[in-house]
Order: C-alpha cells, then sequence, then structure tokens
C-alpha cells in the first residue's frame, strides 16, 4: 500500500484496538518507505474529522503514526506541526463492498438480527466451525474472568464456586443481584456454618434482604430471623442487601426461595464442594453431585408463609445443565490455567454432550432453521447474539462475511 503522499507502506502488526479514551490502535509497528515506526494509530471516516475531534490539541494523540480513513479530505498535521501520514481506503476498498455492507446493515423487513432472510443460505460446514470458535471464545472470557476474581479473592477456589454458583442460582432474574451478594459475603462463614442447613438458609435468606419484615405467624421463618441475627453478631458480617429478589415472571419451581435452599442443602450436604466440583469428568457424575433436595419445609413452600402441595424441590437435570455450562466448566478452565494447563478442546467436547438450552434467542434462531444439537452450539449462538448481532459486528463475524462476499 501507499500513503496519500506516496509513501509505500507495509503493516507490520496492527497494534492493539483501544475501546477506551485516546488512539483507535495502541503499539503498532509499521514500515514506512522503509523507516521501522512504532506508535498508535487513529481511524477517521474523513480527514478532517482530526481537527473536528479536536485531536491536534490532545497530548493523547501525540504518538499517533498513521491516520487511517477512508477519504482523506485535507492534509492534517500533529500537535507539532509534522505531517500526518495517512492511508486512504477508499483507494482500496470496491464500492460494491460498501454498499453490500450498508445493505446488510440497512434492512427494513428484520425482525431479530440483521442477515435473519440470508442466513438459511450459509454452508453447514461454515456455521458448524464458526459456532465451534465462538463457544472457544466464550469460554476463554469466562475463564479469564474467574482468574482475574481469583486475584481479587485471596486466590480462594471455594470462594470462586460460590460466587459462580449464586449466580446460575439466581438465574436470569436474580443472577445478577446474587452475585452482588455473594461477593459480600467472607465464604469462611459458609464454612464454619456448613453443619446446619437451617444456619446456611438463614445466612443466603438474610443477605439477600428475605429476613427483614415481621415473622408473621410463620415459626419457621421466625427460625431463621433469629438464626441470621445470630449469625450476623457472631461474625460481624457486612449489612444484608438493601433489596430484595425478584419473584414475578419466574415458574414457582424458580424462585430465589427454592434456589437459595437448593444450595444451602448443597453445601451442608458437601462440604468439601470445590474438590468435588473439579473431580467432575462425566455429566452422570454432575446430576449424581448437584441432585440435592431443598429442606422438607420447603417440600409445602414455595413461599414463607404460604402452604402448598407437597412436593420434593430437587435440582433436576436441566438446572444442572446449567450449573455445568455456567460455572463448573468454565471454573475448570480457570483451574487448570493456573497449574499451566489448557483443557478448552476437552471441555468444548464435555458441552457437547450436554443438552441445548433453551431460551428466547435460542428459539429465534430455530425459526430462521440454526437448530442446536448440543449446549456447544446453543452457547456459541448466544455468544454470536450477544457479541456480534446485537452490536452489528458483521464484519467480525464469519456469517457476515461470507454474506458480504455473496451480496
Amino acid at each position: 500500500m501507499k500513503t496519500t503522499e506516496g509513501e509505500t507502506l507495509k503493516i507490520l502488526h496492527p497494534g492493539e484496538p483501544n475501546d477506551g479514551t485516546g488512539p483507535d490502535f495502541f503499539n503498532a509497528r509499521l514500515l514506512i518507505d522503509r523507516i521501522h515506526w512504532a506508535g498508535n494509530v487513529e481511524m477517521h471516516l474523513r480527514s478532517s474529522d482530526w481537527y473536528a475531534h479536536g485531536h491536534q490539541d490532545d497530548s493523547n494523540y501525540s504518538k499517533v503514526i498513521l491516520h487511517v480513513v477512508y477519504e482523506d479530505d485535507m492534509p492534517v498535521t500533529r500537535g507539532d506541526g509534522q505531517l500526518l501520514p495517512t492511508l486512504q481506503l477508499r483507494s482500496y476498498i470496491a464500492p460494491g463492498i460498501i454498499n453490500s455492507y450498508r445493505s446488510l446493515l440497512s434492512y427494513q423487513g428484520k425482525d431479530f438480527i440483521n442477515c435473519e432472510k440470508m442466513l438459511p443460505g450459509i454452508p453447514p460446514v461454515l456455521l458448524s466451525s464458526w459456532m465451534e470458535e465462538l463457544y472457544r471464545r466464550r469460554l476463554t472470557a469466562q475463564s479469564d474472568l474467574l482468574n482475574r476474581q481469583y486475584q481479587l479473592y485471596n486466590k480462594d477456589w471455594e470462594q470462586l464456586l460460590f460466587i459462580s454458583l449464586m449466580r446460575v442460582f439466581g438465574s436470569q432474574k436474580n443472577g445478577a443481584f446474587f452475585l452482588e451478594v455473594a461477593g459480600r459475603l467472607d465464604f469462611s462463614i459458609i464454612r464454619k456454618t456448613s453443619g446446619s442447613v437451617q444456619a446456611l438458609e438463614a445466612l443466603f435468606f438474610g443477605m439477600v434482604g428475605m429476613l427483614s419484615r415481621k415473622p408473621g405467624t410463620d415459626p419457621y421463618y421466625f427460625q431463621l430471623q433469629r438464626e441470621f441475627t445470630f449469625l450476623k453478631r457472631k461474625y460481624g458480617m457486612l449489612p444484608p442487601a438493601g433489596r430484595s429478589p425478584e419473584f414475578f415472571g419466574q415458574r414457582p419451581s424458580n424462585f430465589p426461595t427454592i434456589r437459595l435452599a437448593q444450595l444451602a442443602m448443597l453445601y451442608h450436604k458437601t462440604p468439601k464442594l470445590f474438590s468435588e466440583t473439579i473431580a467432575i469428568a462425566t455429566k452422570k457424575e454432575a446430576y449424581s453431585l448437584f441432585s440435592v433436595a431443598a429442606s422438607t419445609y420447603w417440600n409445602t413452600h414455595f413461599l414463607f408463609g404460604k402452604s402448598s402441595r407437597s412436593w420434593t424441590k430437587r435440582v433436576n437435570k436441566r438446572f444442572t445443565d446449567l450449573i455445568l455450562l455456567n460455572a463448573v466448566i468454565p471454573l475448570k478452565v480457570a483451574f487448570a490455567s493456573q497449574r499451566g494447563k489448557d483443557i478448552r478442546t476437552e471441555m468444548l467436547a464435555f458441552a457437547s454432550e450436554i443438552k441445548a438450552e433453551k431460551n428466547g434467542p435460542i428459539e429465534k434462531f430455530k425459526i430462521l432453521g440454526v437448530h442446536p444439537g448440543h449446549a456447544l452450539q446453543s452457547q456459541a449462538l448466544l455468544e454470536l447474539y450477544s457479541k456480534y448481532c446485537r452490536k452489528h459486528q458483521c464484519l467480525r463475524c464469519a456469517v457476515g462475511r461470507q454474506l458480504l462476499n455473496q451480496i
């Protein structure tokens, strides 16, 4: 390639994308007329945007070594008065590509995603390989987050597992809230109270703000309330959350009362839960470990003080699959990476043995003819939808690039 001044340009490394303030790419390496340059790269639609955005007076842009624009409508100088080398992309991009891209993003009849009318024409082999890559990326991002939290929470894997489980047991409605509460609760208290399921229930219900009202006529609620008051004094705990979990729009079996009671029983029955979780190698082992039932009070209750027909509230296989996908597998990958091992390929195979999830985005993909055969593919479709489709990142998507070449 050549700059607008006719200098030869070779990109040795494009640099690292910057999502914050400052130039768009940091630490790029270029050859301009055989001179090696190292610095930052800024991108604009037009050269004049450099001045429109005030970069000439911003020291953050003093180390920009290349200005990449679609149209070079005026020369640009840095703050020191030196002419900024410019690459004009209009000279290299065929107009048909631009028109195809605009056509893809401006489709007016879409109900779900930009490419919904064209998606059925994508070769199955391409879609399958892209979904495998998407899940690998999703798993990498999940394990990277856990590795950062590992440092944040004093390198305590039990605490990390508890945080991950709280998010899953909170489900979509309360997952973020339960995650926040879990981060405020010292896991050593759970270790010390695990001998009593009632103490664990009091701890969990109390910390999410469900034991703050008057006890009424329910003796079990009163017992938990007294137990939580005792635990707060004994361990000097942080105050409970200032709000309560959401119940609206959830099936009774997924009520936060039931999920927290199941989680309490899990930690009561399995004090060394982390070591047993890491040892899981098959679905059968997972189903055995997590198949716990809430305490007997919940056989006849979904809510405090309101009786219902008797039913054992046990964690079923479908919910265990969610635990595997959103807590166990990412944690196993993170734990292995801390020991210098990469087990992502092994975990991809594990995910492919789990049934595909059922949720809103997955059902819409099915309408378009994309039917995930297992959880690896359903997780990949969730990654595709959240990170690419919703953000209109068609150019970063293998499906989008394929379609742009076809239009």
